[in-house]
Parts: C-alpha cells; sequence; structure tokens
C-alpha cells in the first residue's frame, strides 16, 4: 500500500521526544486550571456578598476583583498548557504508527 506524499510522517524535533516534559506541562495546566476555577469562584463569591458566604469570605472589593482577575488569568494559561500537552501527545501518537505504515510499504 502507497501511501499518498501527505501522509508520511516527518521525524519530530527533539523536544517532542521527551515524555517528562510533556508530562509535567500537562500536570502544570491542571493545576493551573484548578487553581484559577478556586480563585475565580471565591472572587466572585467576594464581589456578590452572599448572605451565606459572607462569615466565610471577608475580602475587600479590591481583593476579590483582583482574585477574579487571576483567576481568570490562571484559567487561561492551564488551558493553553493543556491544549499544548495534548497536541504533543497526539503528535507522539501519530509517530508511534510510523513504523507499522512503514512496514506496509
Amino acid at each position: 500500500m502507497k501511501l499518498p506524499e501527505q501522509d508520511r510522517f516527518d521525524p519530530p524535533p527533539l523536544r517532542l521526544r521527551r515524555p517528562f516534559v510533556t508530562t509535567l506541562t500537562a500536570g502544570l495546566g491542571l493545576l493551573s486550571v484548578l487553581a484559577g476555577l478556586a480563585a475565580v469562584l471565591v472572587g466572585g463569591g467576594a464581589l456578590l456578598e452572599l448572605p451565606a458566604l459572607a462569615p466565610y469570605l471577608v475580602l475587600e472589593h479590591d481583593v476579590a476583583l483582583g482574585l477574579l482577575g487571576a483567576g481568570a488569568l490562571l484559567l487561561l494559561l492551564g488551558r493553553w498548557l493543556r491544549l499544548r500537552s495534548q497536541r504533543r501527545w497526539r503528535y507522539r501518537n501519530a509517530l508511534s504508527l510510523a513504523p507499522e505504515l512503514k512496514r506496509r510499504r
């Protein structure tokens, strides 16, 4: 079976061959997303000044806004890191098929 030219796999750059870095990136992304979500929830709860949360969230308005902004940034950063690590894993998985495709030729 002959593969079309666009389906052939190029050898990856050296940085894609390091699974530890990819795993570390995925872990940092997950940690960042969780911390960002917690900060957004705490900041939003303090800004809304809900009576049920008032005894627990004693934050000034500026601090609550800061938490909300920092949480949003952490969510974006974590999302970007997760997408980057998933793209690298997808590329690695595609490369693991390369020997099988070469055998079929």
